[in-house]
């Protein structure tokens, strides 16, 4: 039992005190009876008021006396422990740091609830056992986003919790964060076969102009302090622009060696890929929407992949005028155009036509995302887009396949064709587009020579026959090029709306915007 011998500390709040602030769970009927024991100056009464009075932190059996006599008291903080204790602010409402700033941090500390007193922030709660309100809040933050598009987010710091982020997860459908640049990468249902096809489809229509870009060392040049700004457009907290500076101070482990990043994003890290559209939505995206309704005279097409775009036009004025503006548009942002892989050509519908009039052979070719674009014309003499896998792509893979089946050429022939049919299957889930199956047919024709060559050359005197060659291959066989992706077209199809109208599909109308 303490007693007014127990000294033990207590902290008190600069606050100004609170007369006869009634206590945490007491009635009205124990406040009237409180209030008529003082008038009436019993002692029991007001003994048992003084018991009711006590609070969380208040001394045991300390007697509540007003001061001594003679003695000023001051506003909101007592000259002893046991003295003025009535008079002090609640410990429970105001707020206040701990002692031991080690263990909690300053993010963590939040006040009680004031009576007829709304807080902004959300409700905390355990990461083992989050709250109903906690367990909805990624629902209510994109209904929010939905509606208040320019809003600032000031609390997503306190939605960071294991048990919601587990759930988030496990219910995020297949088709969600699309997106709402019309940018492509990383993202569900905005692949690279999404950007291919919509490219595709914009040189099908008025396409006459390509200006193929690339920006030099994106990754390694992007700049810190831009980044940091584009992000508090629509987050206000500061505890997650911390955590994404933390992000981006964090390094790369290269070799089991650890090195510093001062600028840039690490290429290869998990939230890479989101800052670079962050970045480049601002730096590029509404940049050119804004250029072709300003400046163009024609048709402006858009596809970007990450860091990787390809501009359509329809008039070459608008094609020079752009490339000049986005060098220096990219300059004042820390970047730069890759002055060899950065061009301006023919391409198009008249694109023939064009190239017989200066005098040249054919269209030039372009590559983008690993396939080149040429133009061609179909059985009928129409413009037609061929699609094939880039050479350049093609002759780095099979070197680097050629290295280890040379490094693992003692393994077990059927590890080896497991291994090769693994290679061969994602190569044709990739490059698997109408029009490409020559060039996959030449990969895997290649790949298999390759193969049967570093078999026979473990031994100095097997030399296989044509016969013994067919044996290997029916014992061991590799699957077969296939075409795996449909036509552009058939992602891009009219769809009849209920009235017996054709309209153009949503997913074409965002992806043909300029994105």
């Amino acid at each position: 039992m303490s007693g007014p011998g127990n000294r033990a500390s207590k902290q008190f709040s600069s606050q100004p005190p609170t007369r006869y602030g009634p206590a945490e769970g007491r009635s009205a009927s124990e406040q009237r009876e409180s209030a008529d024991a003082r008038l009436s100056g019993s002692k029991s009464s007001a003994r048992s008021e003084m018991l009711l009075r006590r609070e969380p932190g208040d001394l045991g059996g300390a007697p509540l006396a007003c001061g001594c006599a003679g003695t000023p008291r001051r506003e909101g903080r007592s000259l002893k422990p046991s003295m003025n204790a009535a008079q002090e602010s609640d410990s429970c409402v105001v707020a206040r740091k701990p002692s031991n700033t080690r263990v909690t941090p300053v993010e963590e500390v939040e006040r009680r609830q004031r009576p007829n007193e709304k807080i902004c922030s959300a409700k905390r709660s355990p990461d083992t056992e989050p709250d109903i309100a906690s367990a909805h809040a990624p629902e209510r933050i994109g209904r929010k986003a939905k509606e208040a598009k320019k809003e600032r987010w000031s609390n997503l710091y306190s939605q960071l919790k294991k048990a919601l982020l587990r759930r988030a997860y496990h219910q995020l459908r297949p088709d969600a964060a699309v997106g709402v640049d019309g940018a492509y990468g990383y993202r569900p249902r905005r692949g690279p076969h999404r950007a291919l096809d919509a490219l595709a489809e914009a040189i099908a229509r008025r396409v006459s102009v390509i200006l193929e870009a690339d920006i030099t060392r994106f990754f390694e040049t992007l700049d810190h302090g831009w980044l940091v700004r584009f992000v508090e457009h629509r987050i206000g907290d500061s505890r997650m622009v911390k955590l994404i500076r933390k992000w981006l101070k964090a390094g790369v482990m290269e070799d089991g060696v650890w090195q510093q990043t001062e600028q840039g994003t690490p290429q290869g890290g998990i939230v890479s890929p989101l800052l670079a559209n962050i970045y480049l939505h601002h730096v590029l995206d509404q940049w050119v929407h804004q250029w072709r309704r300003r400046c163009a005279q024609g048709t402006v097409y858009l596809v970007r992949y990450c860091d990787d775009f390809v501009m359509g036009f329809e008039q070459a004025d608008d094609a020079q005028q752009m490339r000049r503006a986005l060098e220096a548009r990219l300059r004042d942002f820390g970047l730069e155009l890759h002055p060899d892989k950065t061009r301006v050509l023919r391409f198009g519908r008249s694109a023939s036509r064009d190239c017989q009039r200066e005098g040249r052979s054919r269209p030039e070719t372009f590559d983008f995302l690993g396939f080149t674009h040429i133009c061609t014309k179909d059985r009928r003499g129409r413009f037609a887009l061929r699609r094939r896998t880039s050479r350049k792509k093609r002759a780095a893979k099979l070197s680097h396949l050629r290295e280890r089946l040379r490094k693992h050429r003692h393994a077990p022939p059927t590890e080896q064709q497991q291994w090769l049919s693994q290679v061969l299957r994602g190569h044709y889930a990739y490059y698997g587009v109408p029009g490409n199956y020559r060039a996959m047919a030449s990969f895997y024709n290649t790949l298999e020579r390759y193969w049967h060559r570093v078999l026979q050359r473990r031994s100095q005197t097997a030399r296989w026959t044509a016969a013994q060659r067919e044996r290997f291959k029916q014992r061991h066989p590799l699957p077969r090029p296939r075409i795996v992706h449909p036509w552009p077209d058939q992602r891009f199809r009219l769809t009849v709306d209920s009235k017996g109208g054709a309209r153009c599909g949503k997913s074409a109308r965002r992806d043909l915007r300029g994105g």
